[in-house]
């Protein structure tokens, strides 16, 4: 079977779980898979000057001045992975897609919008980066992880069957690691679209009622979004128990 590994996000601390990849990429090799890599991500670290992730940073001070990723650490990644295409952006800072009206209000309120925005939109460019490298190379993969740099989990086998295979979050499916069948991926390519459904509604709400709290999102964090999402599309999940862990930044 040929397996394609997507890695998308900041790359933070991204050495700690390096062990973690390899044990996940070598049960693939040794049960006599393909496994290739591809990876989007920043020219950012996701970590600040004081070491810590930005996603700790919950007041009004948010600082945007994050670390930039040293040429040392592309070439490591590189060398680890040897992705078949890998691409990194600069940050924008903000989503193009947010009105410059209303533009200070996501930045002062951190908006779980903001950022759950940017995450699905950086897995969606790892699987546009796999469906080039099939139309270049006349390939088709037959099944595709998409991972964190910065996340480990305990999966011991891989289960080869038709469900979107994954972990928890608050007795929720958890967006950090999950894999199933390459068909699987048509569908969930659909968040974009579903996400800018929903800023759309929410701009709307507000132009209504200026009072309405930024912050009120049809959502309550981006596992309930992508639970919403994977039941109205109709995909079939299973969650196991891989312990999922990231590890924290030390200061």
């Amino acid at each position: 079977m040929n397996f394609a590994y997507l890695i998308s996000g900041h790359v933070k601390n991204y050495k700690e779980c390096l062990s973690n990849h390899s044990k996940l990429l070598n049960t693939l090799i040794n049960d006599g898979h393909n496994v290739d890599c591809f990876i989007s991500t920043y020219n950012e670290s996701g970590i600040l000057d004081e070491g810590k992730r930005f996603v700790d940073i919950r007041d009004n001070k948010y600082d945007f001045n994050l670390n930039n990723i040293s040429s040392l650490d592309i070439n490591n990644i590189c060398e680890f992975f040897n992705p078949k295409l890998f691409n990194v952006d600069i940050n924008t800072k903000y989503s193009k897609s947010i009105p410059d009206k209303f533009l200070k209000i996501v930045m002062e309120d951190m908006s779980s919008f903001y950022h759950t925005n940017r995450m699905y939109k950086k897995i969606i460019e790892t699987i546009s980066l796999m469906e080039r490298y099939e139309y270049e190379n006349c390939i088709e993969y037959d099944f595709f992880i998409r991972t964190r740099f910065d996340v480990t989990v305990n999966v011991k086998e891989f289960i080869l069957d038709e469900y979107l295979n994954g972990c928890s979050s608050s007795d929720m499916f958890h967006d950090v690691f999950f894999y199933g069948k390459r068909k699987i991926l048509n569908k969930l390519k659909n968040i974009n679209y579903y996400m800018d459904k929903l800023f759309k509604e929410h701009i709307q709400r507000i132009k209504l009622d200026e009072k309405l709290e930024w912050s009120r999102l049809p959502f309550k964090n981006p596992e309930h979004l992508f639970n919403v999402f994977l039941n109205d599309e109709n995909i079939k999940y299973k969650i196991h128990d891989f312990s999922p862990y990231i590890p924290r930044i030390k200061l």
